[in-house]
């Protein structure tokens, strides 16, 4: 039967009534997938000059397989030509790109290499707690744009499943959020969040698109995770030195009751994701949980072992996928992960983050946990935003990095990769903290990361070289080889500023950390901590950690060359906007960073012996974060975006370590101070009231410090960054201050009223 899609042109441009047809042969009707094939290239077809017609045609035979196709010219068509609905999805979309671009489409059988090549997303990370939608009243409907479109994007690409992400303990996707425990009468006040039909209703509406653009739709699920008050609704539950009993027949009977509840009311979605790390409730993992004999008997890892193959005996029933993450947070956990993810049934797919812990940059070594499971199917976990490189808040094009990495997992025969594609500019962990509206992956220079880990995921050995020159002529067009030229220093921008001499050190998620951030950092590095037999990480941590003024200088080289190369880059894509607002801000971070590691190994050297010197690098840091600040307003790096703090909050904690506590006082009259001469201050933080306190005293001015002289014990210089004009001030008593730059970047500062 040969069969004219002619309604899927029309169904999107009913006005091109005659528009070139797509004609199927022997395919089936009613075939959604196959509908979004057609549809697509109905889409290029119309804007064709030449006004061609295509057919998708239906091949026999094994050449294909399920997600295979070729493209081939015949009597003035292109015929694309697949075995199955994946496949004939692929090639229309190859095709499409094709005609619009007017670029030739690669001859001969296209076949993925990996059969996993999944794409993660955290629109719903840690803001699925209805009616509001995120945590700081994001609508959902934004929130599931979000999800919509990244499932636009996958078919381009030959992704072949969508994973939603998400921690029940921080509002996130899971399992729990679905649930009114239907057969626990005790826990239906106790259900998590408001609005289970309001989520029903969006993932079921998620799933059912991304079934028509050929993905399978997963959600995370983090186990064991209870409701509020679980323990005190089942009290015979409890165990022994901990709250629950892991050996108690209920808690087995609760898990797979919640499962058949949820498949029951999300048939829709096609399988979980299973983590055991970071999970509210019971955590197995990290916490081997109770002690009663039965409990104590059995080894974390059997535990774990249990608690998967019962998750996937759950799924089994209701004929779904049941896959796992390796994730953890210590060796111990890793060696308990090594063992009890061995031998699992063999339809479980197992994904291992390509470093230990947290995605750290390019260079951490790979986790040793990546082909520890020879027979069972494991997938490589990485990130496109990418987390240790920017987040995207500038850009961090890393082929070289995903090409190294798939061809290891090629090497290592493993089953594919998952690739996080969206871990917004708007949110952190657990909450958005920048206004507008959501900026993704796609819409940075970063999506080149997207387009070389998807692409490699098909074929490992495609060169890296052709990868830039087809994405980079889509997006920049006649520009693309200066872009290319700018955005391949990125990658090593990137390094020079999160990382110390190849350790990632001063940032918390690529945010100004807090020092104390920093020094459990240094002290228990990923590095030392699961290789602790690598004398060359111990030699480069023992020189951080008693910095000489050479070390000092050699770190703030590396911040150096990162500013110069942005520089370099910002001059190679002159008129490139998006490229010259993202090395702008990667050269302000460079220097700020710059002078937040000039700052913190000072610190190390002892502030008090050369005092000087450490006032002047918190003086640089200021004047860097004003200048910045003035630049591009009160935002990213200076201010943060997630987790971690603001620049001035560092300079107060690195001023507080270096000279001793302060009165509560002092340190309202300091951040009072910088406030008021930060750029754009508002009027309202030009005036200052400074209650009565005999630790503040006498306050004089020299250059761009204070001196504080109180009534009784030491008197105290603090660093403010601009200079300070005005005669000595009595403020023992309280007073009223006024602020008032002046052109030449000074401030005057007088008492306007005594309290």
């Amino acid at each position: 039967m040969r069969r004219r899609f002619l309604f899927a042109c029309l169904l999107l441009a009913a006005p091109l009534a005659a528009a070139s047809p797509v004609e199927t042969s022997g395919w089936p009707a009613g075939n959604a997938v196959l509908e979004t094939a057609a549809a697509r290239l109905c889409r290029a077809l119309e804007k064709s000059p030449a006004g061609d017609g295509a057919e998708i045609r239906r091949a026999t035979g094994a050449d294909f397989g399920d997600e295979g196709y070729r493209v081939e010219s015949r009597g003035g068509r292109q015929v694309v030509q697949a075995s199955a609905p994946r496949g004939a999805l692929y090639g229309a979309y190859a095709l499409a790109e094709a005609v619009e671009r007017r670029t030739p489409v690669p001859r001969g059988v296209r076949k993925p290499a990996f059969p996993v090549r999944q794409w993660w997303s955290a629109a719903f990370q840690a803001n699925f707690n209805l009616p509001l939608g995120g945590a700081f009243d994001r609508p959902i409907e934004e929130l599931s744009a979000i999800v919509r479109r990244t499932i636009d994007e996958a078919p381009r690409y030959g992704v072949n499943a969508l994973q939603l992400m998400g921690r029940a303990g921080e509002g996130g996707i899971d399992v729990s959020w679905f649930l009114d425990y239907d057969r626990f009468p005790k826990l239906r006040s106790r259900r998590i969040g408001w609005g289970v039909e309001r989520r029903i209703a969006e993932v079921r509406a998620l799933a059912d698109y991304a079934h028509r653009h050929g993905l399978e739709f997963l959600l995370w699920d983090h186990e064991l995770a209870l409701p509020p008050g679980f323990t005190e609704a089942y009290p015979e539950v409890r165990g022994t030195g901990y709250p629950v009993c892991f050996s108690h027949p209920f808690l087995r009977e609760f898990l797979s009751a919640k499962f058949d509840e949820f498949f029951r009311k999300l048939p829709e979605v096609d399988g979980v994701n299973l983590t055991f790390a970071e999970t509210r409730g019971y955590n197995v993992l990290e916490h081997g949980g109770c002690q009663c004999d039965r409990c104590a008997r059995t080894s974390t890892a059997e535990k774990v072992r249990g608690l998967a193959l019962d998750v996937y005996q759950a799924c089994r029933r209701h004929g779904k996928k049941m896959q796992v993450r390796s994730y953890n947070q210590a060796p111990r956990d890793a060696e308990v992960m090594r063992a009890a993810l061995a031998g699992l049934p063999p339809e479980i797919v197992v994904f291992t983050k390509n470093s230990v812990v947290d995605f750290r940059g390019v260079r951490y070594p790979d986790d040793p946990l990546l082909g520890a499971y020879p027979g069972q199917p494991q997938a490589i976990e990485m990130t496109a935003c990418p987390e240790g490189s920017g987040y995207g808040f500038l850009p961090a094009l890393l082929g070289d990095f995903y090409k190294e990495k798939l061809s290891l997992a090629a090497g290592k025969r493993l089953a594919g990769l998952a690739l996080r594609t969206d871990y917004h500019l708007q949110y952190g962990h657990a909450t958005y903290f920048t206004p507008g509206p959501p900026l993704l992956t796609f819409d940075t220079p970063n999506e080149f990361n997207i387009a070389a880990a998807s692409r490699l995921a098909w074929d490992p050995g495609e060169s890296l070289d052709a990868l830039w020159s087809e994405w980079s002529r889509a997006r920049y067009g006649e520009q693309a080889p200066r872009a290319v030229a700018a955005l391949k220093r990125t990658a090593e921008i990137a390094g020079g500023i999160f990382f110390v001499k190849g350790f990632s050190l001063l940032t918390h998620l690529n945010m100004v950390p807090h020092l104390d951030t920093v020094d459990t950092e240094l002290a228990k590095s990923y590095l030392l901590e699961f290789f602790p037999n690598n004398a060359a990480y111990r030699r480069t941590h023992d020189l951080l950690a008693s910095p000489s003024e050479e070390t000092i200088r050699e770190v703030l080289a590396e911040k150096e060359r990162a500013a110069q190369s942005a520089g370099q880059g910002l001059r190679e894509a002159s008129g490139i906007a998006e490229i010259e607002s993202g090395l702008r801000t990667a050269g302000n971070a460079a220097r700020l960073w710059r002078e937040i590691a000039a700052v913190y190994f000072r610190l190390r050297r002892e502030s008090r012996q050369e005092r000087r010197e450490f006032e002047d690098a918190v003086g640089r840091l200021l004047r860097e974060a004003y200048r910045i600040e003035r630049e591009s307003g009160a935002a990213w790096p200076v201010f943060p975006a997630a987790r971690g703090i603001s620049a001035y909050e560092f300079a107060r904690e690195a001023q507080e370590r270096g000279g001793g506590p302060l009165c509560a006082e002092a340190w309202e009259l300091w951040s009072g101070l910088v406030d008021g001469v930060r750029p754009g201050a508002p009027a309202y933080r030009r005036r200052l009231s400074v209650p009565a306190s005999p630790c503040l005293g006498r306050m004089t001015f020299a250059g761009d410090r204070i001196r504080l002289e109180p009534a009784s014990g030491e008197p105290r210089t603090l660093v403010v960054g601009v200079e300070l004009l005005g005669p000595p001030l009595d403020l023992a008593g309280g007073a009223e201050l006024e602020i008032r730059p002046n052109e030449n970047g000074s401030c005057e500062v007088k008492i306007r009223a005594k309290s």
